[in-house]
């Protein structure tokens, strides 16, 4: 019994590069995020000296990078 391949050689290769091309990329785009962002203390101190906006307030609160400062200081485990 004769089975079809899924794909040929060349449409395989052609797979392979595109999700090589979007791993770089989003690797970079990862690298270029973590680079521009902010320490979690810096961010926590911003809060409590009133540094930030009413708007990065609400988000701030919300994220879990406050959860993680509060737990750290409070020493909850």
């Amino acid at each position: 019994m004769y089975y079809a391949p899924l794909y040929n050689h060349v449409d395989g290769n052609i797979i392979i590069n595109y999700f090589k091309k979007n791993t770089i990329i989003l690797l970079y785009i990862y690298m270029i995020r973590k680079v521009f962002k902010e320490s979690i203390y810096r961010e926590y101190e911003r809060y409590i000296c009133n540094e930030m906006d009413d708007d990065e307030k609400s988000k701030y609160v919300k994220s879990k990078n406050f959860f993680l400062v509060t737990r750290i200081n409070l020493d909850i485990k």
